[in-house]
């Protein structure tokens, strides 16, 4: 059972597909087998979903960066390869522990976001529409958003490409404010 598809060991596939050792054996070898690749990846089921945290591209703070063509590149490798991103009700939903349907390959992509690098923003939005994938967007609601940015994030989640959450008012520094400040 070394024999791993992705992150899901073998035998874990073929425990989610709930198979006995006999069906095991002709799962395996078995040339009439009709389900491919993407078809059993389709019916195992996440036990774990990855975030993936992002910035603007370009952002660098010393301890983080993000180079101004990761994002591109990453979102493009993620949806080539078959992954498939959760709406804010979907994580929060998984993280409760309700049963659901989601399939391995699937992923929570975070985007930390105020209002300066708009413009960055919006290109990250742009590939993700490209895509087919969507974002768990944190704005800080203190900032100065313009009526035109509020409208674009509406109708961004409107449109299923982000769920937007808030960040915090002003986004301080906590390790630098004192615990009645924070």
């Amino acid at each position: 059972y070394g024999l791993t598809l992705g992150t899901l060991s073998f035998s874990g596939l073929l425990s989610v597909l709930g198979q006995t050792e006999t069906e095991r054996t002709s799962f395996a070898a078995s040339p009439e087998s009709n389900l491919n690749g993407q078809e059993i990846e389709k019916r195992v089921l996440a036990d774990k979903i990855p975030v993936l945290e992002y910035h603007y591209p370009g952002y660098s703070d010393g301890n983080v960066a993000l180079p101004e063509d990761f994002f591109d590149s990453q979102i493009k490798y993620l949806s080539d390869g078959g992954y498939r991103t959760v709406s804010d009700r979907q994580f929060g939903s998984f993280l409760e522990g309700v049963k659901s349907a989601l399939p391995a390959k699937t992923i929570a992509l975070r985007i930390d976001q105020g209002a300066a690098h708009f413009d960055k923003f919006e290109e990250m939005i742009n590939i993700l529409k490209a895509n087919r994938l969507s974002a768990l967007v944190f704005v800080s609601t203190g900032e100065q958003f313009s009526n035109i940015h509020w409208q674009k994030l509406a109708n961004w989640q409107k449109e299923g490409v982000i769920s937007l959450g808030s960040h915090s008012v002003t986004h301080p520094d906590f390790s630098k404010i004192d615990f009645n400040t924070a």
